[in-house]
């Protein structure tokens, strides 16, 4: 896949970066583009960049959820590659959506997550970040962590968590369940150095009984449910 270059417009308090982007390169909610600043000399190595708002392709820009090392600021450019990976498909019907992100802002999970809500759904985000002064919709009910498996039993037809690798790996612990009720997906949290070129094995884990490539066949892992 050919590379290109974005230009950093705006980065907000938060940490996350307005991008130029062509339609055609807007990363669907769960995907990634694979990003290296040239001006981060110490840093070598392209790391994961994801949505952080639904994107307008007429805009022809993307807010980018705050990934380290690639910070970046306003003026510089960034050499990219992508969309790459697998993002996250709702199933058809999908009206109440339970997302787990616990220790952190949902940047990666806030395009879904807005876009339940513009189709007239409900969303419950579980965390235990500070989400207080996040631009968050006031539409999102936010409940903590250790309410997750409950909601999943008595109210979600789905579900999404935004996991380290090690977590997504013992994902039937944080469900509270071997099967979970309802089906969901994992983004998992990963280094991604190759992003899908060298099988170089960074991001490999275990999960629904057999071992995957998150640059690949991730970031955004399926778990089949039933009640």
């Amino acid at each position: 896949m050919t590379s290109w270059e974005g230009r950093i417009t705006e980065r907000d308090i938060y940490g996350r970066l307005r991008l130029t982007c062509p339609p055609e390169r807007i990363p669907a909610p769960g995907q990634y583009l694979l990003a290296w600043n040239p001006g981060e000399t110490d840093s070598l190595l392209a790391v994961p960049v994801f949505l952080a708002e639904l994107a307008a392709p007429e805009e022809r820009a993307v807010w980018l959820a705050p990934a380290t090392p690639c910070t970046g600021n306003p003026g510089e450019k960034l050499h990219l590659r992508g969309p790459l990976g697998n993002g996250f498909r709702l199933p058809p019907g999908v009206r109440r959506l339970a997302a787990f992100v616990p220790r952190r802002p949902p940047w990666r999970v806030l395009p879904l997550i807005q876009r339940v809500l513009r189709e007239g759904g409900a969303v419950v985000l579980f965390s235990g970040a500070d989400t207080a002064h996040l631009p968050l919709p006031a539409a999102l009910e936010i409940l903590p962590p250790a309410a997750f498996p409950e909601t999943l039993r008595a109210w979600a037809d789905y579900w999404v968590a935004d996991l380290p690798l090690e977590d997504a790996a013992d994902i039937s612990s944080v469900l509270g369940s071997p099967t979970p009720p309802v089906p969901g997906a994992v983004l998992v949290d990963t280094p991604m150095p190759c992003g899908g070129l060298a099988d170089c094995g960074v991001c490999a884990l275990s999960i629904n009984g057999k071992t995957i490539l998150a640059c690949k066949q991730g970031p955004v892992v399926e778990v089949e449910g039933g009640r």
